[in-house]
């Protein structure tokens, strides 16, 4: 990964800058861009569904269904938007920022073993969005978000 300095490298510098930061809202930006770098494969609407599937796909190793993982990545996605769209409610969310911020650790955590000790991962993850796609398709993946 760093000696190939791509798309998974960028997806370990937004992860390490997330575990070293003192605003909770800023480490949970980092933490979901990575999940974003990491899973990502379409520009389209419907990213949370598209990236709450990719997720349950990538951990099924994980002790619970591929339901109960995307809901669980939707879950913490919406904080996510909340977040950078600005939303009123974060203030009420501050009280609560360290489970928030625990659970994004966690999911991350996941998302990164999975990757790393598969190495067909590590390789279609290196690519593109349309090789990645690809793949995905041929596991059966995007079914629920064509674009």
């Amino acid at each position: 990964i760093i000696e190939t300095q791509g798309r998974l490298m960028d997806g370990l510098i937004f992860t390490l800058r997330g575990c070293v930061q003192y605003d909770w809202k800023v480490a949970v930006i980092c933490f979901s861009t990575a999940t974003e770098i990491l899973m990502t494969y379409s520009r389209q609407p419907g990213l949370t569904k598209r990236l709450a599937e990719v997720f349950a796909f990538l951990t099924p190793k994980l002790p619970h269904s591929p339901e109960d993982a995307a809901t669980r990545f939707e879950a913490l996605y919406n904080i996510r938007s909340k977040i950078v769209h600005g939303y009123k409610t974060i203030k009420k969310m501050n009280e609560s920022f360290e489970q928030h911020l625990s659970n994004w650790a966690t999911l991350l955590g996941e998302l990164w073993s999975a990757v790393l000790t598969t190495p067909e991962f590590i390789d279609v993850l290196e690519k593109n969005d349309t090789q990645r796609k690809k793949w995905f398709k041929s596991k059966g993946l995007g079914g629920s978000c064509e674009n």
